[in-house]
């Protein structure tokens, strides 16, 4: 018995390839886990080698999400209250008024499919701020899924730190997000945040590296 197959039969549509392609994986946690609910953090922060430390509150919500041909994009708002205060020998300078950076930030991702392999990248920029001109303001990102969370690294290899005095430094930002959603179903945000104060020139670290963590949890 002769089997005749068709050339459709034996090609796999575009559509049917990427199926379970990373970004549609991406997308769908995205979109069961994330959009439309909002989280809250409050925490205090070391910022500038030590020398600044903040108190620090904000509420983030995602919506927007979009599928493109191998990607995805989204944009998060978040409403942020911030005060930073001057440091001296790890105390806060006594009789010193805070700097007040509270701000409204419109936050877009676009993330793109590696042909290479199972990871995305793409970046981070900052559209709108109510605080300050944010033209040009853009992170390199990573994407990738780990044990049923959605961890996200955000890069920025030169950028205006906080430093004392309300003033701005020189540094390098790293953050790494983990997305999960917990036994209740409520999602939480684990956020570590790395920079380091650097040459502008070289780019060489100048100081220590500073680490802060937080959690943001579903209002």
């Amino acid at each position: 018995m002769k089997i005749f197959l068709s050339l459709s039969m034996l090609l796999v549509s575009p559509a049917f390839a990427s199926e379970n392609s990373l970004r549609d994986e991406v997308h769908a946690f995205l979109e069961k886990n994330v959009m439309g609910r909002s989280v809250h953090v409050k925490n205090t922060l070391s910022l500038a080698d030590g020398k600044v430390e903040a108190e620090f509150e904000r509420t983030m919500t995602f919506s927007g999400l979009t599928k493109t041909a191998r990607g995805l994009t989204f944009s998060i708002v978040a409403s942020i209250r911030q005060n930073n205060f001057d440091m001296e020998n790890g105390k806060r300078v006594p009789g010193k008024a805070p700097v007040n950076r509270d701000r409204q930030v419109v936050v877009s991702n676009e993330w793109l499919e590696m042909r290479s392999g199972e990871i995305m990248t793409g970046f981070r920029r900052i559209p709108a701020n109510s605080s300050d001109d944010s033209t040009g303001v853009v992170y390199h990102s990573t994407v990738k899924l780990d044990a049923g969370k959605l961890v996200v690294e955000d890069v920025m290899p030169l950028s205006d730190l906080f430093g004392p005095s309300g003033k701005y430094e020189f540094g390098r930002v790293k953050n790494i997000s983990e997305y999960a959603v917990n036994a209740p179903g409520k999602l939480v945000l684990k956020e570590t945040s790395i920079s380091s104060l650097v040459d502008p020139v070289t780019r060489s670290p100048k100081g220590n590296e500073t680490t802060s963590e937080g959690e943001s949890t579903e209002r």
